[in-house]
């Protein structure tokens, strides 16, 4: 229960890439220090709509693993557009929930063909 503190989010804010990234088709952000097993994440708009929802089951990690990411895209497969969003992270096994504030500043689309 003492690491709920530590659990972030980075990089925040987001602006147009991540050095980690190893193509420009394959954005994220990635959140840190979650505890194995049980957890939800749940990222919501300002305008109160949800937005994309993840778990140990969805992103294919068991719950093993203390990192989990967000590819900055809605729950349609569409990228999320640059703003403010909050990250409700649900632990169910100790009874808390962590709320952080995420910024994400998009680069500007540029079409390859037209």
């Amino acid at each position: 229960k003492n690491d709920i503190t530590k659990i972030n989010v980075f990089p925040n804010p987001y602006y147009g890439f991540n050095r980690a990234e190893t193509s420009r088709f394959a954005r994220f952000v990635t959140f840190s220090h979650l505890p194995p097993g049980d957890w939800r994440i749940r990222i919501i708009s300002l305008s109160g709509v949800l937005v994309k929802f993840i778990d140990p089951t969805s992103t294919g990690q068991n719950g093993v693993d203390q990192f989990a990411t967000w590819d900055l895209n809605n729950q349609n497969g569409l990228p999320a557009a640059s703003g403010i969003y909050v990250a409700y992270i649900e632990l169910p096994k100790l009874g808390v929930t962590k709320t952080l504030k995420l910024v994400i500043i998009q680069e500007q689309q540029v079409l390859d063909f037209y």
